[in-house]
């Protein structure tokens, strides 16, 4: 079974597949990486896999310097996504490095982009320089274990 919608309804669906005897797999995507599904699932989110682009920075063993350094910097865990906005940062500073130049647009930075390639913290950023689709990496597969989003890779072929 594939799910495609949102944390609050899966929760209630990962019950009522439980109460119905389902035994298959179920797969969900990124709006169920959310500790709010785990906490609605209960058990019953036990052997779901969710496939997101966060990189969970408390299991995804690439992104640990990162997380390491939040941590240090301010206090705390840092949250999803925040490997991403990092990223987000340090892909657009590229780009605008790259032109050289003191004064920048908006208009500027979308030629660059394009033809820009990012390793960051948490993936590669990549875009067909024709069209601007993203030709980057960037999906990270979880498996629900003990209440928590266990990664378990990058390839799903692998998975």
């Amino acid at each position: 079974m594939v799910y495609g919608g949102g944390w609050r309804d899966a929760g209630r669906f990962a019950k009522s597949l439980t109460r119905a005897g389902f035994l298959g797999p179920k797969i969900a995507t990124q709006a169920v990486h959310d500790p709010r599904f785990l906490a609605e699932a209960g058990e019953d989110a036990a052997g779901w896999l969710v496939v997101s682009t966060a990189a969970d920075p408390a299991s995804v063993p690439s992104v640990h310097p990162f997380a390491a350094a939040y941590r240090k910097r301010f206090d705390g865990a840092p949250p999803l996504f925040a490997a991403e906005a990092y990223d987000a940062v340090g892909l657009i500073a590229s780009c605008a490095e790259g032109l050289g130049r003191e004064k920048l647009t908006r208009q500027d930075l979308l030629p660059a982009l394009r033809t820009t390639s990012y390793k960051g913290v948490s993936k590669s950023y990549a875009f067909e320089s024709a069209n601007g689709m993203y030709t980057g990496t960037g999906v990270f597969i979880y498996r629900v274990e003990r209440g928590r989003f266990r990664y378990i890779g990058m390839d799903g072929r692998e998975v």
